[in-house]
C-alpha cells in the first residue's frame, strides 16, 4: 500500500474538527451571524472627502454622556431614561446655552443633576441628543454636508437580545469639524 500524501492525512482531522465545532455550537444554541457592518478603519474621524454635490459624509463627534436603563444610578433613574426616550424618540441638536438649559430643566427629576453637570461650550461645539434601544448598538453621528447631521445607532454584530434597555446618548460635535457656524447646524 502506498503512503497517503501528507496534505490528505491532515485534511481528515481538520474536517472532523470543523464538523465537531459546528455541532457543539448548534447544541449550545449559538447562531453566529456575520456582521453586515464593516469595522471602523480607526477611532478618529477621517478627513472629510468630497462626495456628490459637494456633500461630505463621515463620522463626527464624541460621546459626552450615556443614560441607560441598564445603569443603577438610583431610584427612578431607569424609568426617567425610558420616559425621556419616549418623549424624544428622534434626535435633537442644541447650539445655544438658553435652549440647552430649558431642556435640562425639563428633564425627569433623576436626570436633571446629570444634565446640569454637562457644561457645553457652544462657541466651539453643538450637542446632539439621540436615543435608541441598546441591543449591542453603536451610536454615531454623520455629517452629510453643510452642517447637517444624521444620528444613527447600528448593531455592531447580530445579537438576539431578550431585553434592550432604553438609552439616551449626548454627543459633542465640534463646529470646526463641520466647517459652519452654530446657526447652520441641523438634522436630516
Amino acid at each position: 500500500m502506498e503512503p497517503e500524501p501528507r496534505a490528505a492525512r491532515r485534511r481528515g482531522p481538520l474536517r472532523f474538527a470543523a464538523v465537531a465545532l459546528a455541532i457543539a455550537l448548534t447544541l449550545a444554541g449559538c447562531q453566529l451571524q456575520p456582521s453586515s457592518t464593516p469595522p471602523p478603519a480607526d477611532t478618529q474621524s477621517p478627513a472629510p472627502s468630497e462626495g456628490t454635490d459637494g456633500n461630505v459624509d463621515y463620522d463626527v463627534g464624541e460621546v459626552v454622556e450615556i443614560w441607560t436603563q441598564a445603569s443603577s444610578r438610583g431610584e427612578g433613574y431607569s424609568e426617567a431614561v425610558r420616559d425621556l426616550m419616549r418623549a424624544h424618540p428622534t434626535a435633537m441638536v442644541f447650539t445655544n446655552i438658553q435652549a440647552w438649559e430649558v431642556w435640562v430643566d425639563a428633564l425627569p427629576e433623576p436626570l436633571i443633576e446629570h444634565g446640569r453637570a454637562i457644561q457645553p461650550d457652544f462657541a466651539d461645539e453643538a450637542l446632539l441628543i439621540g436615543s435608541y434601544d441598546d441591543c449591542m448598538m453603536v451610536p454615531s453621528v454623520d455629517h452629510v454636508g453643510d452642517g447637517q447631521l444624521r444620528f444613527t445607532a447600528t448593531q455592531a454584530q447580530h445579537v438576539d437580545c431578550e431585553w434592550a434597555p432604553s438609552t439616551v446618548v449626548i454627543m459633542s460635535i465640534p463646529l470646526s469639524a463641520l466647517g459652519v457656524d452654530a446657526d447652520d447646524v441641523g438634522l436630516v
